[in-house]
């Protein structure tokens, strides 16, 4: 996510690691010059044809974004996904698009695939009806704990 996140220049990036690590850094990364829908399938379209050590960077990476949602889900509940740009349904699309695009393979992709399938099932523990003075508070924004 540096060079998405930090605006690192891929080529500071191949100077300090090599030109592997750069063409994995590549491979990672979104345009973010698309809109969201865009970006998200141009990569899960990239990530159909990706190099195995792509896919197992990229795979990691989601792992970790989905076992956060699920963490803040037991937190926040379905308020959580009030924090993204985009809908909890379109989330779970990219999710699950990533996870049978990296395929099961390997133990990550079956632990990605069980994850996903974990955040697909939940309901939600806090309905926002029951309480209707329910915000997230504190300083740091929910937005900022997540993974995307």
């Amino acid at each position: 996510d540096s060079v998405e996140d930090q605006n690192t220049p891929i080529d500071t990036i191949q100077r300090k690691f090599g030109v592997n690590v750069a063409d994995i850094v590549t491979g990672c990364t979104e345009d973010t010059w698309l809109t969201w829908t865009d970006r998200k399938q141009a990569y899960i379209d990239n990530l159909c044809c990706a190099s195995d050590s792509v896919r197992l960077v990229a795979g990691a990476d989601k792992l970790h974004n989905v076992r956060s949602l699920l963490r803040s889900h037991n937190e926040y509940g379905d308020k959580l996904w009030d924090e993204f740009f985009a809908s909890k349904q379109e989330i779970l699309w990219f999710y699950r698009a990533c996870a049978e695009a990296i395929g099961n393979n390997t133990a990550m992709g079956r632990d990605l695939e069980l994850a996903v399938s974990t955040l697909e099932s939940l309901e939600d523990p806090y309905p926002i009806e029951s309480y209707p003075n329910f915000k997230i508070s504190g300083e740091k924004s929910l937005r900022k704990t997540l993974y995307m």
